[in-house]
């Protein structure tokens, strides 16, 4: 069953990131540019887990934290913080944050940390479906085990993020921008693909 996550960050890059990061992932993910839309749909339908962008329009990632934990005090939330912006420490015990990941971030430990928090808050129905999803885990590829992309994920993602964001933004955003996104989906394909797309 797919883990749902409410993100609310302000930035474009950081929200088409967070979508590639869990493309092949059995995650849904509901994006929101501030923080009054994020306390909208928080009020409206469940998560498995909320990314808060610390500094944004409306209400602060602060303040969508507290409602989500008085709304549900088990729902998992990671606060996104800008490298050169303030961060509260106080503020974030006080609305009782389940941590913090500094922007831009690695795809790798952005994966890790909802990973570990949803582990460590698990879904009501988790238990009853437990076994099932094991068997398929077994199954599964070790490179995906522990964390690793397997060649055809890496192919789909790299075809994936050149045909939605086309040459331009792949220049801009992914070599400049958020340099992780490279990583995540092998930087030489992408730029394989981008030579080929100018050839067309």
């Amino acid at each position: 069953m797919s883990r749902r996550i409410l993100l609310a960050d302000d930035g474009p890059a950081i929200r088409q990131v967070v979508h590639l990061t869990f493309l092949d992932r059995d995650y849904e993910i509901d994006s929101v540019t501030n923080g009054d839309e994020a306390l909208g749909l928080l009020h409206q339908q469940q998560f498995d887990l909320v990314l808060a962008d610390v500094h944004m329009p409306g209400a602060s990632g602060y303040e969508v934290c507290r409602q989500a934990k008085v709304q549900n005090g088990e729902l998992p939330v990671l606060l996104l913080v800008g490298n050169l912006e303030s961060y509260s420490e106080d503020a974030a015990r006080s609305c009782g944050a389940d941590g913090m990941l500094r922007k831009p971030f690695d795809s790798k430990e952005l994966l890790s940390r909802v990973d570990g928090l949803l582990e460590q808050f698990p879904a009501p129905e988790a238990a009853e479906v437990e076994e099932e999803p094991a068997a398929e885990q077994a199954a599964e590829p070790e490179a995906q085990s522990n964390g690793a992309l397997a060649d055809d994920d890496i192919e789909r993602i790299a075809r994936r993020v050149v045909e939605i964001l086309g040459e331009k933004a792949v220049r801009d955003v992914a070599w400049e921008v958020v340099p992780d996104v490279a990583e995540l989906v092998v930087r030489d394909r992408l730029r394989e693909l981008e030579s080929e797309a100018e050839n067309l």
